[in-house]
């Protein structure tokens, strides 16, 4: 009798358990899809949100101490109109590259202290004295043997497009907008012009030169890409001729890029090359690949000529390349510059400094915190 006591409490308790798991399973089958489609999104987000915020912890806190020291040096360095300089050499294109080391910080136009300092200086740069009535921005020391010329006229071009659709003033936009019309038309016309042969795509110093250079070439279409991704109109053909020259420039014996037909490879152009193809849209081609792979076996040097804009071109264009290959370079331009900065937040002349040291601390500094701060990706043009 027992027994059949038991058989029949454990027949109820299985049947029981049955009619519960099978009510789970059509309770589970019966949930809305869209829910469904919300929590798989919400774990995308937040996946995206993780891996964010695990690149920032890795970080080293070193080197958001070095660009914020940097950015209060190059805040204290400007003046009254807006503009930062000493003097009144490079003026247009030391303010320009001073904005655009805020803003890749996230200083945009706004109420803070930064965000007043970048609003008084495109203010500064929207002025009529400082583009003539060709478009042009490089002649920033009217009357004076030193202007920045062509490379002046491609930073300060691309500063404007990267500020477009950062919280400018409805009159700020307006007068972006403008010059930026002008500047293009100015770059294309430049580009036109007649050039030695092996020169032709590219840039020189003055709008009118016979030849061309890399390093100057590599800010033009840097600006014809941002304003592009403003939404400004730049003819493919501008791309096209870019890209023959900087191809041209490519050293197919040593396997890196040169300043100009003829030369040699060194860190500084064999990284513009990269950088310069990257932002016309060819990442993966032989001279990229071959390029990647000299800067791998002779990556930038302290003692290099042109160190700083080579230490920049080189975080840029490994950047583009690729979560590996930017994390390498991270770590050497961290041991290049991160132990170098001076008591006032600026950096020094470097050994070999040449033009590096006319140009000034403001120059050398900006150009740090533009090189550590790809990390921060804020300025459009860091996007891969």
């Amino acid at each position: 009798m027992i027994q059949k006591i038991t058989f029949l409490i454990l027949l109820v308790a299985f049947t029981l358990s049955l009619l519960v798991s099978g009510q789970s399973r059509v309770n589970s089958q019966n949930q809305p899809t869209p829910k469904q489609d919300e929590n798989s999104k919400e774990k995308k987000l937040s996946s995206a949100e993780e891996r964010e915020a695990l690149r920032q912890a890795q970080r080293p806190r070193e080197v958001d101490r070095v660009v914020d020291k940097s950015l209060e040096y190059i805040l204290g360095q400007q003046r009254s109109d807006g503009s930062f300089g000493a003097s009144a050499h490079y003026r247009t294109a030391l303010t320009s590259l001073s904005l655009m080391a805020l803003l890749s910080r996230g200083h945009v136009p706004g109420p803070t202290k930064y965000g007043k300092a970048v609003s008084k200086g495109l203010d500064y740069l929207l002025s009529e004295k400082r583009q003539d009535s060709s478009g042009y921005f490089g002649n920033d020391n009217p009357g004076g043997s030193t202007k920045s010329g062509m490379y002046g006229h491609g930073i300060t071009t691309l500063l404007l497009a990267e500020l477009l659709g950062m919280g400018v003033s409805k009159e700020q936009e307006a007068k972006i907008v403008k010059a930026l019309k002008n500047s293009i038309k100015l770059i294309l016309k430049s580009q036109a012009s007649r050039k030695s042969k092996g020169h032709e795509g590219g840039w020189r110093y003055s709008p009118e030169s016979f030849v061309s250079d890399l390093s100057i070439t590599v800010w033009q279409v840097m600006a014809l890409r941002a304003a592009k991704n403003a939404g400004m109109d730049v003819p493919d053909k501008a791309i096209e001729l870019a890209i023959g020259f900087i191809k041209n420039c490519f050293h197919q014996k040593q396997g890196g890029f040169i300043y100009q037909p003829g030369r040699t490879p060194i860190p500084s152009t064999v990284a513009a090359g990269i950088l310069a193809l990257q932002v016309c849209g060819i990442y993966n081609s032989i001279e990229v690949r071959r390029s990647a792979d000299w800067l791998g076996q002779r990556p930038p040097q302290w003692t290099d000529q042109w160190i700083y804009y080579s230490i920049y071109y080189y975080a840029m264009a490994m950047h583009q390349l690729g979560e590996t290959t930017d994390k390498v370079a991270q770590k050497k331009v961290r041991e290049l510059i991160l132990n170098r900065q001076q008591k006032d937040g600026s950096f020094p002349e470097p050994p070999n400094s040449g033009l590096e040291a006319r140009a000034g601390p403001i120059y050398r500094t900006t150009l740090v915190v533009l090189s550590l701060s790809v990390e921060y990706r804020y300025l459009p043009i860091y996007q891969r």
